[in-house]
């Protein structure tokens, strides 16, 4: 009855303008999505997902502003569409593999939270505070590659409970002081951890999510089991501070520098510099990522001392858009809080964060219609020296992870997008004794108001 009465809630809401400045989000509205994901195939193997069917809900009011003072609240609700295959054998073992990635409770039952409430006071156009819990926003400017990953097939993304204050002293600069204590793991944490990220710590995701997600936690909650050291010691810091810098002065030039200080834990630092240039009738942007990660203060987390590099050309020609990236990294990277700025990055693969992983990422678009487009991309990461695969990290690469990506999108309308995506991926934990292979088909269907 509640899922009813949320759906019809939201049928009669508003449909709200884009959120496309930091600085513009001025009026009142009322806004959300239903979502749909549905898992069509995996391989039977105890790898991939063969089954998951949820449903979810958002719906999120922004106040009309009063003497620049503003204040927005949102929810999410997931549930089962009833279409997840559920049954188990004689020993009570589900008898296909559940896209746990698709809800946010570790028994699969609906969950309902209040995962945005904050409050934002605007001066002018220069300066901007916000205090409370909240997303990433879901559209930004095209020239902003924020370290925070945006899941876009997921249910709920990671959110976070931070004060934070945003200047613009020039139109053409932007800077950004935030102080997070807290997070929250969204829906996809569970693939995050184990099927992503196979237990490396590297892919955004460092301890067991299952019963998480949803939650907002301490930083180092979700950076050490039950928030506790090696030692068995409570850890207590003071979560992380993160400085940004944006900045476009320089003709058809952005220079972005991104610092996540994780106190007593990491110091996570991210460079990047984009440059469009014109090549006949070719639309091409160059770009140029460096990222450096070191353990800090009391280096709870150990020894950290990881770098990598990045450079990306993205060409767009008419109804074509093609893209080149590569990536290499030195030393592993330790990634509990969602950080993904890679270049190479898949839709299940983050392996360039890895130890010693030299990738390539080649990517192709073509808009058949204004309402259809077809995506595809392969992507390599050369064989790492992280050891993972499981619980205990006992497996050791033994080849190059690879990923082929296809995605069809259908927009009829501003409001509904349709997709389906298939995922060939192959783990560089593959072994003969153990197949680690997926051909993952999903379906999405969303509806935005």
């Amino acid at each position: 009855m509640k899922t009813v009465a949320i759906f019809l809630l939201m049928i009669f809401t508003i449909h709200a303008d884009p959120y496309m400045d930091q600085f513009s989000d001025k009026n009142e509205s009322l806004s959300g999505h239903v979502r749909l994901i549905h898992v069509l195939y995996g391989k039977d193997n105890g790898y991939d997902p063969q089954t998951g069917s949820t449903v979810g809900f958002n719906l999120k009011y922004r106040t009309k502003s009063f003497y620049g003072l503003q204040a927005n609240i949102g929810f999410h609700y997931v549930g089962d569409t009833s279409l997840t295959d559920f049954s188990k054998d004689s020993s009570g073992k589900y008898n296909k593999k559940i896209a746990t990635g698709l809800f946010l409770t570790s028994d699969f039952s609906s969950k309902a939270i209040l995962d945005e409430a904050n409050i934002v006071y605007r001066y002018s156009d220069f300066i901007k505070f916000k205090v409370g819990r909240r997303h990433p926003p879901e559209t930004l400017p095209s020239y902003i590659s924020s370290p925070i990953a945006l899941f876009k097939v997921s249910q709920v993304e990671n959110a976070y409970e931070a004060a934070s204050i945003h200047l613009k002293p020039l139109d053409d600069t932007m800077i950004t002081v935030a102080q997070i204590k807290k997070m929250m793991l969204g829906s996809r944490a569970t693939s995050d951890y184990a099927l992503i990220g196979e237990y490396t710590n590297t892919a955004g995701v460092a301890v067991n999510p299952l019963s998480l997600r949803g939650e907002f936690v301490d930083i180092e909650e979700l950076a050490f089991t039950d928030g506790k050291d090696s030692e068995g010691n409570t850890v207590d810091t003071s979560g992380i501070t993160m400085i940004s810098l944006i900045n476009r002065s320089f003709p058809k030039t952005t220079i972005q520098l991104w610092n996540y200080y994780a106190y007593d834990i990491v110091n996570f630092l991210n460079l990047q510099v984009d440059k469009k240039i014109s090549l006949d009738d070719i639309d091409t942007t160059l770009k140029f990522q460096f990222i450096k990660e070191d353990d800090i203060g009391d280096s709870l987390s150990g020894d950290i001392d990881a770098t990598m590099f990045g450079i990306a050309a993205d060409f767009k020609v008419n109804a074509f858009a093609f893209s080149a990236a590569y990536n290499h990294s030195n030393g592993e990277f330790f990634n509990p809080w969602g950080f993904d700025s890679a270049f190479t990055s898949s839709l299940f693969s983050r392996n360039a964060y890895r130890d010693d992983v030299s990738a390539y990422k080649l990517g192709a678009l073509y808009k058949i219609n204004p309402k259809i487009k077809l995506s595809m991309s392969y992507a390599n990461y050369g064989q790492s020296k992280s050891y993972g695969g499981n619980v205990d990290r006992t497996l050791y690469p033994s080849r190059d992870a690879t990923e082929i990506d296809t995605v069809i999108a259908y927009k009829p309308t501003k409001q509904w997008m349709l997709k389906l995506l298939n995922v060939l991926r192959t783990s560089e934990y593959e072994s003969s004794t153990s197949d680690r292979k997926q051909n993952q088909w999903r379906f999405i269907a969303e509806y935005k108001f």
